[in-house]
């Protein structure tokens, strides 16, 4: 029987020790299926003896090398039902072990982070991710038709990497979601960057309030001057959080910091506007969850944002653009005074409470 690789496909149906080594592009193309022997010590001396393997390896850096062994090494286990996991799971999971000895058992969390191009950035907020009090059950990578070491990085972490070759955040962070295996699916950019207890008072708060559906928070821009940081953070997230609250009947969600039961996602997944690329998914989706929509918005959930699209220019007009687009392509279903009369109607047979 084969073992299974970087998606859980099988690879090797014949030899069960197999691996694939991914280039920085293979996770589209396919890998380089390489024979498995004891131990990483072997396994390098046989990626260095096949000279047409070798140097795709000597190219990558130490972290990806690092990883493609981790992966070996994680291969091996599943095919043969011995040994241990790479040292990123192997943390999380025991950390999980620990925290459930000592206490009653969190909601599972899955952080889904859609990616392009962006490697510097992610590795940052994966080692943020690394850090948090309470591991989430996985991190999934959406790899959006990267050219950098975007996959690389990742897997050198412990993330599930996922490709999603159409374009755009949309669709990338849909792709996410459906991936997502935990009981609340958590969102959040790849230049994000949360404090160490970011998913301990996610857990908390969906665990506390068994009615609520989705949670999002705010932001500190980390990369612009101190003073129009706040500035900016204090104008763009309260503008946003009006006027989108006026527009759906609700709070809006937020992509760099918010979380939903998967229970809702799964309600919805169809109805997303996945294939436009000109949308702000957070706002798509927000509309897509109804009127009635059971959210809390939490100011001090707070996680650095760069702000590198609130400087002007063109990134700034783009953003103003999509808004006005995603606003036009739902109100065309539920325009605001209809979200607005849904919202403070009497609540029909089995809809949610208001929040």
């Amino acid at each position: 029987m084969g073992v299974r690789g970087v998606h859980g496909g099988l690879v090797g149906g014949a030899d069960a020790r197999t691996v694939v080594v991914q280039k920085n592009d293979s996770l589209r193309r396919g890998g380089h299926v390489l024979p498995l022997v004891a131990g990483p010590d072997s396994l390098v001396r046989e990626i260095d003896s096949h000279p047409q393997h070798a140097e795709h390896i000597r190219r990558r850096p130490a972290r990806a090398r690092d990883a493609a062994l981790a992966l070996a090494q994680d291969t091996t286990s599943t095919a043969t039902c011995r040994g241990e996991h790479s040292s990123a799971r192997a943390r999380r999971a025991g950390a999980r072990t620990t925290r459930r000895q000592d206490g009653p058992v969190p909601l599972t969390l899955s952080v889904v982070i859609p990616a392009k191009d962006d490697a510097p950035a992610l590795e940052r907020c994966l080692t943020l991710l690394d850090a948090q009090t309470l591991p989430p059950l996985e991190v999934v990578v959406v790899d959006n038709g990267s050219r950098d070491s975007t996959a690389e990085v990742a897997l050198a972490h412990g993330a599930r990497v996922v490709p999603e070759p159409a374009r755009g955040i949309p669709a990338a962070a849909a792709t996410g979601y459906d991936a997502a295996r935990g009981e609340v699916v958590v969102r959040c950019d790849a230049d994000s960057r949360p404090p160490a207890d970011w998913l301990v008072r996610i857990a908390r708060a969906f665990e506390d309030s068994p009615e609520l559906e989705a949670l999002t928070g705010s932001g500190d821009f980390y990369d612009l001057p101190p003073g129009r940081s706040r500035l900016h953070g204090r104008l763009y997230l309260w503008s946003y959080y009006v006027t989108m609250h006026a527009a759906l009947a609700h709070r809006p969600l937020w992509g760099s910091n918010m979380a939903m039961r998967r229970s809702r996602w799964e309600a919805v997944s169809a109805e997303v506007h996945r294939t436009d690329p000109e949308l702000h998914d957070d706002v798509d989706l927000s509309f897509v969850l109804g009127p009635r929509l059971v959210v809390r918005y939490d100011p001090t959930l707070r996680v650095g944002v760069s702000g590198r699209s609130l400087q002007g220019g063109e990134l700034l007009r783009r953003r103003f653009r999509r808004a006005f687009r995603t606003l036009a392509v739902n109100w065309r279903d539920t325009p605001p005074w209809s979200r607005w009369a849904q919202r403070l109607g009497p609540a029909r047979a089995g809809s949610p409470p208001r929040a």
